[in-house]
């Protein structure tokens, strides 16, 4: 840490078992080297890529994004409000009655999504002190932990964020 982060501005440390890349903020090292590494594993950069047009579409869209989720809840409404199937005992009637008991439960993902996009949660924010700096977490953890098995610590505000500041 002191050779990738002197000034301490990193806000999160993560190991990556499956790439062998330990991360210092934006930092990838080589964990048995201490060399800086080359670019991430394929799979983590197409995850990320896919994460980041799932917010945000190619540019700065997330309230296309977002408008076109409310669109979305707006056509399951109404598919459940165009009314209850006839119900008949066949595999027709069935499928149709399962269908139409199920089709609400896909609003609660975008509903979801909307909600952590526009910051709402049902519960107070818990009073917390200052985060101390990344080093001073990494001691205090080694301290009284084994951080052999250490996956990632992160000292980010515990605070919902808008599509548009996640990058």
């Amino acid at each position: 840490m002191d050779q990738y982060d002197p000034s301490g501005a990193a806000r999160s440390l993560r190991f990556d078992a499956f790439q062998n890349v330990l991360s210092i903020g934006n930092m990838s090292v080589d964990p048995n080297t201490g060399l800086k590494a080359e670019g991430g594993h394929w799979l983590s950069d197409l995850m990320g890529k896919s994460r980041g047009v799932h917010q945000r579409l190619i540019g700065d869209l997330g309230w296309l994004v977002i408008a076109s989720t409310v669109a979305m809840m707006a056509v399951i409404a109404l598919g459940v409000l165009k009314g209850l199937p006839r119900l008949t005992n066949s595999l027709s009637g069935w499928h149709k009655a399962t269908a139409w008991l199920l089709l609400p439960l896909m609003i609660l993902s975008p509903l979801t999504a909307l909600f952590m996009a526009a910051g709402v949660t049902f519960s107070q924010p818990m009073a917390r002190a200052q985060a101390p700096a990344l080093r001073d977490a990494v001691r205090m953890l080694s301290a009284s932990h084994d951080l052999s098995g250490l996956k990632w610590i992160t000292a980010n505000e515990r605070r919902p964020i808008p599509f548009e500041r996640v990058r």
